[in-house]
């Protein structure tokens, strides 16, 4: 088990070909894998609150709808970056 705040991702340097938005939902902010349908899977969740990570509405795998309180922050990025 790795106790580190880099992604796992980074790490093992997986190349998923995945895009990610970083979004603002319900005041917390998170990156996401946007479909087509307005919808996204919560990839990563960024709060140091811990009741937010025990919220099973924005756990990692978790569906949201974008609606009144969710915003776009920033547009897509690539999943993976490699370490140089």
């Amino acid at each position: 088990m790795l106790y580190t705040v880099i992604p796992a991702e980074t790490i093992f340097q997986e190349d998923l070909g995945r895009r990610q938005s970083l979004w603002r939902h319900r005041g917390r902010m998170m990156y996401v894998e946007e479909d087509q349908l307005g919808s996204a899977l919560v990839v990563r969740l960024l709060s140091t609150d811990p009741k937010d990570h025990l919220d099973p509405t924005l756990r990692p795998g978790a569906r949201i709808v974008a609606g009144s309180d969710t915003e776009r922050v920033e547009g897509p990025r690539e999943a993976a970056r490699q370490i140089p």
